[in-house]
């Protein structure tokens, strides 16, 4: 992916020594500063192939899917129902042509951040206000240098809005909602 922020290491975190740990061990409770970066696309896009019987050749499907789909698709695959409590959705009616996919944005995180993404945008919000929200926009920043939110407050409400509803989803809303606001 061409952005990445100008990095070679994709760490979500660096020491003060510009090492993913200070001085390259894991942290201590020492005050080092650390500097935190959203997850770039070369970590979050993963790439997924998948082929069913009679299929008769590839095809690119451009549709927002997360790594919890893949239990969904299996079962289905299988004839299996999904049991309710299980948050992705089967992704054979998107292989087969037969729906485009009813996600506007995935989401990830990690104990730190939670992230919204979409095909041109990237908002991640940090724990407790550690950073400041940031909203990059691979389609004219395909670098990802810019936090251009104050240009764009309603893209990053809505995506906000995702990362929120999810957490609702999973019955997590009120503790991401105090920690992440």
């Amino acid at each position: 992916y061409p952005g990445e922020g100008g990095l070679i290491q994709k760490a979500h975190a660096l020491g003060a020594d510009g090492m993913c740990m200070p001085e390259g061990r894991p942290a201590r409770d020492d005050p080092l500063p650390r500097m935190h970066f959203p997850m770039y696309p070369a970590v979050t896009r993963i790439p997924l192939l998948i082929r069913t019987p009679g299929m008769q050749r590839g095809k690119r499907v451009k549709a927002l899917v997360q790594p919890w789909d893949l239990t969904a698709t299996i079962l289905d695959a299988f004839g299996m129902r999904k049991p309710g409590e299980l948050i992705g959705e089967s992704l054979l009616p998107v292989v087969e042509g037969n729906a485009k996919g009813n996600r506007t944005a995935a989401v990830c995180g990690t104990n730190a951040l939670a992230q919204a993404m979409t095909s041109r945008w990237i908002y991640t919000v940090w724990q407790n206000g550690e950073n400041p929200p940031s909203l990059l926009d691979a389609k004219s920043d395909p670098l990802l240098r810019e936090n251009v939110l104050s240009e764009n407050p309603t893209v990053a409400k809505r995506l906000h809005g995702e990362i929120v509803g999810f957490m609702q989803r999973q019955g997590i809303a009120e503790e991401f909602v105090a920690r992440y606001e």
